[in-house]
């Protein structure tokens, strides 16, 4: 089965190596971490690491990266399912199985994660919800899985939405309009601490918040959700 997973990051070294230590289910062979940016230790990091790599030197943004990460993935002829994840987050160990199973065995074709709060520690309190309510409608893109259907039929990320904001605002309202089963596992736990690559690593996205939302209302008619 070929599920490849992709982080990008901008600085904060610590918090992306708690992510990695915390992924299981996927072969080392098939992560790709994109260096979008750093200016810290991470780069160094990044350039001579265990994993497949892309630096891009500069920051071109999310959905740029987002990009760049899904077609590295269907570069590949086995590829049935692309993840993405934020380099501040930290997953249960039965994470990426729980998401792998929603998408192969139970029909989704985006999948998200569900956050559990900001602190890891939360994790080894975490339950499973009743089956009836294992899914919710409000996909979570800290941590997600595309499928090369969904990205055949939505297409990839708009880079009109520059830096940072409302890229999944709008990926979301594009897989309504084409009805794709798109869901968030609530089996599927993550802890998030939440925007560090703003308050800790220097990028300053604020800038980009009301752009981006102007540019969602010329697109769609309408302020995004």
């Amino acid at each position: 089965m070929g599920t490849y997973l992709g982080i990008p990051t901008v600085n904060n070294l610590r918090y992306l190596k708690e992510t990695l230590a915390s992924i299981k289910g996927i072969d080392n062979n098939n992560i790709l971490i994109l260096d979008n940016g750093s200016t810290d230790e991470t780069i160094y990091w990044v350039a001579s690491c265990q994993y497949e790599r892309i630096l891009n030197g500069t920051n071109l943004g999310v959905a740029k990266a987002w990009n760049q990460i899904i077609n590295w993935g269907l570069s590949y002829d086995d590829c049935e399912i692309i993840y993405i994840l934020n380099n501040d987050i930290v997953l249960h160990p039965e994470c990426i199985t729980s998401m792998t199973e929603s998408i192969l065995a139970n029909g989704k074709e985006c999948i998200s994660g569900l956050n559990i709060g900001n602190l890891p520690v939360m994790l080894s309190s975490f339950t499973k919800s009743a089956p009836e309510r294992r899914y919710t409608t409000a996909v979570n893109f800290s941590c997600f899985g595309l499928t090369p259907k969904t990205i055949k039929r939505v297409g990839l990320f708009d880079e009109g939405f520059k830096l940072a904001y409302y890229e999944d605002n709008d990926y979301h309202h594009r897989m309504n309009l084409e009805g794709v089963a798109s869901s968030c596992d609530t089996w599927a736990a993550f802890t998030h601490y939440g925007s560090r690559t703003i308050r800790e690593g220097g990028v300053k996205h604020e800038p980009y918040f009301a752009q981006n939302r102007a540019y969602f209302k010329q697109k769609w008619g309408v302020d995004p959700p």
